[in-house]
C-alpha cells in the first residue's frame, strides 16, 4: 500500500498487487528520470523452481502504473551506456536451463521502457551467489555476475556494454575458480575486482581438500576484450580466507608470489606463513580448544572466539577490525562479520 502524510496523520491512498506473494527486492529511486521516486520491486511465488517476477510501479496522485513486468533473477541500477541517465538491468536464471542479462532504460516518447541490449549467459549456471555492479575499469561502469556452476566450482562474468551491446570482457573460464571467491572492490580505489585462486608453492602434491588456497583479486584494464590474469587483468591483492569465513589475512602487494604457507600446514589445525626465499615465518594461525588458550594466550593474539574454540594469531601484520578503510590503510588481518 502506500500511504501520504495528511497533518499528524497517514492516509491510505492505494493498494496495488505484486508479481507474487512474497517480496523478495525493493528499492525506491527515479528510474523513469523524471525527478520523481519510482518503486522497483521484486517478487516470488516461495518456491524456488519458480520464476520471480519484477515490475517497475510510477505513482502520479492517486493513480498508479505499473511498467516492465519481468521475470528476474536480480537487478542492478547502472548506467553503462555512460548517458548519466538510470537504466534497469535485470539478470534472469533458470538453474542449468537459460540464463540472460538485459538493460531498460525508460523512454518518454513511448511512455514506456525500451530495451536497450540483451546477452544470453548460457545453460552451465546452477545460481548466482553474488552480483555486483558499479566501475569495472576507470570511468567504466559495468556488472560482474559471481555464478556458481557445479559443486563448488565458480565462474566470474564482467559485462559492460560495447556500441549499444553488452558483453563478457573476461576470457572464457579466466574467472574459474574451484571454490567461489566474491567479487568486490577489494583494495578501496572505487573500481571492483574479481578473484581468482591460487595454489600456494609446495602444496603441489596434496588433494584440493587438504590445500589452504590463497586469493587472488585482478582489477581489467579497461580496454582488452577476452581478458585473463596473463593479459589485461591487473593483480591488486592477494589473502588467505578462512575457509568457514571467519577471518582473512591480507598480504602487502609486494609478497605476491614471495609467501606460502609451509606445507606441514593444516588448515583447521596451524597455519605458517612463510618467505619463500628464506623461510621465514611472518604470521601464524593456530586453533585452540578453550583448554589449550588458556595456557596459550599470554603468546597468542585473539583472532576469533566462540563457545568452542579460540583462533590465535601471531605476526608482523597488523590485527584489525572489519571496518571500512580508504585506499591507503587496508588492514592486512581482518575480522569477517560482526
Amino acid at each position: 500500500m502506500i500511504l501520504q502524510q495528511q497533518g499528524n496523520t497517514w492516509v491510505k491512498k492505494i493498494d496495488f498487487d505484486g508479481e507474487g506473494t512474497v517480496l523478495e527486492s525493493f528499492d525506491l529511486i527515479d528510474i523513469t528520470n523524471d525527478g520523481k521516486l519510482d518503486i522497483v520491486a521484486g517478487f516470488s511465488r516461495g518456491e524456488k523452481e519458480l520464476q520471480n517476477g519484477l515490475a517497475v510501479y510510477t505513482f502520479t496522485g492517486d493513480s498508479l502504473r505499473k511498467l516492465l513486468p519481468l521475470p528476474y533473477t536480480h537487478f542492478e541500477v547502472t548506467d553503462l551506456n555512460g548517458d548519466r541517465v538510470n537504466e534497469l538491468t535485470v539478470v534472469s536464471l533458470q538453474s542449468y536451463e537459460l540464463s540472460f542479462i538485459a538493460t531498460y532504460q525508460y523512454d518518454h516518447d513511448i511512455e514506456a521502457f525500451k530495451e536497450l541490449a540483451k546477452l544470453d549467459l548460457g545453460q552451465n549456471i546452477e545460481s548466482y551467489y553474488n552480483i555486483v555492479s558499479g566501475n569495472v575499469a576507470k570511468d567504466k561502469e559495468g556488472i560482474i555476475l559471481d555464478a556458481s556452476i557445479v559443486s563448488t566450482s565458480s565462474t566470474s562474468r564482467m559485462i559492460v556494454m560495447e556500441d549499444g551491446k553488452l558483453v563478457d570482457v573476461l576470457k572464457e573460464d579466466a574467472a574459474y575458480k574451484e571454490l567461489p571467491i566474491e567479487s568486490q572492490d577489494i583494495d578501496g580505489d572505487g573500481i571492483l575486482e574479481i578473484g581468482l585462486l591460487e595454489e600456494p608453492l609446495g602444496w603441489e602434491n596434496k588433494t584440493f581438500e587438504e590445500i589452504p588456497y590463497f586469493s587472488s583479486y585482478y582489477q581489467w584494464d579497461g580496454k582488452t576484450p577476452l581478458a585473463n590474469s596473463k593479459e589485461g587483468l591487473k593483480f591488486v591483492m592477494q589473502r588467505y580466507e578462512d575457509m568457514d569465513n571467519r577471518f582473512f589475512l591480507n598480504f602487502p602487494e609486494e609478497w605476491h608470489n614471495k609467501v606460502t604457507i609451509h606445507p606441514s600446514s593444516n588448515k583447521s589445525r596451524y597455519l605458517n606463513f612463510i618467505m619463500i626465499d628464506s623461510g621465514k615465518t611472518v604470521a601464524e594461525v593456530k586453533f585452540f580448544s578453550l583448554s589449550e588458550w588458556e595456557k596459550a594466550k599470554q603468546q597468542w593474539k585473539v583472532l576469533v572466539r566462540n563457545k568452542d574454540q579460540v583462533i590465535g594469531y601471531k605476526g608482523d601484520l597488523k590485527l584489525s577490525k572489519n571496518e571500512k578503510k580508504s585506499n591507503n590503510d587496508v588492514a592486512p588481518i581482518e575480522r569477517k562479520g560482526k
